[in-house]
């Protein structure tokens, strides 16, 4: 089927879009490996849209962290009093891991194509847009879209030529590679989280500045708010006198833990201190053990205390009960959690990654690292003891305003301003004339396209 002409919207008018998240559930336990800061992503910005009046049809596999969560009436009502009447939960009958075989590749990326067809189709009302998120998503979504002459955007949240320059190695399968590239130079817009990941498209994955839009992450400054380090200390089983840093992510080797624990390992042993790690989860056994292993091996005992997963209604008390927020990714798309320090009123101390050049430039939001090294980090925790003694609410105040810039209403707003340029463009898109009719047959399809030998 050919591209067909489509509706010129005002950005007065209410639009549809098919969302599609075919790898987490946007609903799923945070922490674990498949479910993080995408999942806030995808959950946050389709509330945010919702409430601005906009409908989001929101594409999930069924077989994942929240399998069986559309099984009842109940659990039904519970998504319509969490996302609200605007969002439309389509259950798309495949698991939503992304698998390494081509062949699972290939049928995931089939059925969530064929789910936003058939939903178009049959709804009274057709989508305007389809706004895809990860590299599988992007191929079902370049495929739906094409198929039903509607623009396309994608947003990666993590991308497999930038892990690969970060680490010095390649982490993924040549083939996440090649699709990334294949969903990059045929959707109509690319939406980077930062100037420098849109920088960075272009350098790695040849995508033209004009068809990359920068907007940033959001944070919920409602449920991130600051609170009484006290109470929060006591609640938690910390320490009341201790310097406390705070490590809050998922035990993956790109977010850099090992150095977090080797920095803090070197601290001098007159100086009471505790390191918290938030995250973890119980398939992650392996990693687990080996973070035990390195802090026991230092004979940190209590000095390092393993929180395991928190869910992220009581994530704020441990951002409360700190005194800095500690990031040591060697590689971040934005790095959501260095904004919900910042909206409880906690400082943050992390090398230049994502968004993290911006925050940190600001006064009183922490310390910018020269690099996530173990000594670059120790440099971090030792300066920031010495200004720690200089703390005053106005400084919390500083930071909590500096977060109130990125609330998920002003990220949703600016996500509206782009889409409705690619609407207004898609008519008389040169990228929707170039895109060949994408088939699901195998890695030759992802190679062709991407320009991979």
């Amino acid at each position: 089927m050919g591209a067909r002409p489509v509706d010129i919207r005002r950005e007065k008018d209410p639009l549809r879009v098919a969302l599609i998240c075919a790898h987490s559930h946007p609903l799923g336990p945070l922490g674990r490996r498949d479910t993080g800061g995408m999942s806030v992503y995808i959950r946050e910005m389709s509330r945010a849209l919702a409430s601005l009046g906009h409908h989001v049809d929101l594409f999930v596999g069924e077989g994942s962290a929240g399998e069986g969560l559309q099984g009842t009436a109940d659990a039904k009502e519970a998504l319509k009093e969490y996302f609200g009447p605007n969002v439309h939960w389509v259950s798309v009958p495949c698991a939503t891991v992304a698998r390494e075989t081509l062949e699972d590749q290939r049928r995931v990326a089939q059925a969530f194509s064929r789910a936003v067809i058939r939903t178009h189709r049959n709804a009274r009302r057709p989508f305007d847009l389809v706004f895809s998120h990860y590299w599988l998503s992007g191929l079902a979504g370049i495929h739906a879209a094409q198929l039903l002459g509607l623009p396309h955007a994608v947003m990666f949240h993590t991308l497999s030529a930038l892990k690969t320059a970060a680490l010095g190695r390649a982490v993924d399968s040549p083939c996440r590679l090649c699709a990334e590239r294949l969903v990059a130079t045929h959707s109509h817009r690319v939406m980077a989280a930062t100037v420098r990941e849109k920088e960075l498209l272009g350098t790695f994955y040849g995508v033209p500045p004009q068809r990359v839009a920068v907007v940033p992450c959001g944070v919920d400054v409602h449920l991130f708010r600051p609170q009484c380090r006290l109470t929060a200390r006591s609640c938690l089983g910390l320490s009341h006198d201790a310097l406390v840093f705070l490590f809050v992510g998922r035990l993956d080797p790109l977010k850099g833990l090992d150095r977090v624990v080797d920095a803090f390992s070197r601290l001098p042993r007159s100086i009471p201190a505790q390191l918290v790690v938030v995250g973890g989860d119980p398939t992650e056994k392996s990693l687990m053990h080996a973070f035990r292993h390195q802090s026991e091996s230092r004979d940190l005992g209590e000095r390092v205390v393993f929180a395991g997963r928190v869910e992220q209604p009581r994530l704020p008390q441990w951002y409360a009960a700190a005194d800095a927020l500690v990031i040591a990714s060697h590689y971040e798309s934005f790095c959501l959690v260095a904004l919900e320090a910042l909206a409880s009123g906690l400082a943050v101390i992390g090398p230049p990654v994502g968004a993290l050049p911006e925050l940190l430039s600001e006064p009183d939001a922490g310390l910018l690292l020269k690099d996530n090294s173990p000594e670059e980090i120790l440099r971090g925790m030792l300066e920031f003891r010495q200004r720690s003694h200089q703390e005053s609410p106005a400084a919390t105040a500083r930071r909590r305003a500096l977060a109130q810039r990125y609330t998920w209403d002003a990220a949703a707003r600016r996500l509206l301003t782009h889409f409705f340029e690619i609407i207004h463009e898609h008519p008389l898109s040169s990228a929707t004339q170039r895109m060949a009719p994408h088939g699901f047959g195998g890695r030759s399809d992802y190679c062709r396209a991407s320009g991979r030998p």
